[in-house]
């Protein structure tokens, strides 16, 4: 139980409130007024077209990062396995090139 029943904090039977946050001018409702500006700014600035249009490029940054993450990885493994390749022919050359002598 809050406390709270029908608008009211003071009831008979009950331990009174520590703090009485409907109390006009009390820390709780001045607080929450702030809170209240603080999230309308929020809303005011999602909703602004230079928001979402940051927002929007952003994203597409994002996608063409990973693009690149993506494709770098791959141009690396492509670049390693050509390495063994060539090291598999150097070692195959060297390996004939011993039996031709035999």
């Amino acid at each position: 139980f809050s406390g709270k029943l029908g608008n009211k904090n003071h009831h008979s039977g009950f331990v009174p409130p520590v703090f009485d946050i409907l109390e006009t001018g009390s820390f709780f409702l001045e607080g929450e007024k702030e809170v209240s500006a603080i999230n309308l700014q929020i809303s005011t600035i999602e909703t602004s077209a230079n928001y979402l249009a940051l927002r929007e490029q952003a994203e597409n940054n994002k996608s063409l990062l990973g693009k690149f993450v993506f494709e770098s990885r791959l141009e690396l493994k492509q670049s390693k396995n050509q390495r063994k390749l060539k090291l598999l022919k150097n070692i195959l050359t060297i390996i004939f090139c011993l039996l031709a002598m035999v």
